[in-house]
C-alpha cells in the first residue's frame, strides 16, 4: 500500500509518506492505532524516507501568502 499510493489516493492529508501518514493509513486498514515511535523504528528498518509521490500532489488552485 505504501509502495504503490500516493497518501492522497487513499484520501489522507498528506502529500507524503510521513509518519503521521503512515499512521494514519495503519489505523484506517487495521483499525489499531501505533505509537509514533513504533511507525519510526518500523520506517527506520525499511530504509524508508518521504519522497515525492510518482503520481504528484494535487495543487491548489488558490494561492496562500
Amino acid at each position: 500500500m505504501l509502495v504503490d499510493k500516493a497518501p492522497h489516493q487513499l484520501k489522507l492529508a498528506f502529500a507524503l509518506w510521513i509518519r503521521d501518514a503512515v499512521r494514519l493509513a495503519i489505523k484506517k486498514k487495521f483499525g489499531i492505532e501505533l505509537p509514533l515511535r513504533t511507525i519510526t523504528d518500523y520506517l527506520k528498518r525499511a530504509e524508508a524516507s518521504p519522497r515525492k509521490s510518482r503520481q504528484g500532489w494535487p495543487r491548489s488552485k488558490t494561492r496562500r501568502n
